[in-house]
């Protein structure tokens, strides 16, 4: 899982800042095993979000943003990791 380190610096009585932020990031609550199949054909690396989704047949689906060379990307799929 990639991680991104955050620096805040702010001027007068504050100090700096340092944190870190676990990507992907889950939107809405994502079952383990479409969170595992996912990350397994998009790769943890360049994956910025996850957000599940309803079809208009009802069928569940996943809007997955993907972060390459600083250019993000958006792609939906389903729970098997195949583009809709």
């Amino acid at each position: 899982m990639k991680k991104i380190f955050l620096c805040l610096v702010f001027a007068g009585a504050f100090s700096t800042v340092m944190g870190e932020a676990a990507l992907p990031v889950r939107e809405t609550w994502i079952p383990d095993d479409a969170f595992k199949t996912i990350t397994g054909t998009y790769g943890a690396q360049g994956l910025y979000d996850i957000t599940m989704i309803k079809g208009r047949d009802g069928e569940t689906g996943y809007v997955i943003r993907l972060i390459k060379d600083g250019k993000m990307s958006t792609v939906m799929t389903n729970a098997s990791g195949a583009a809709i």
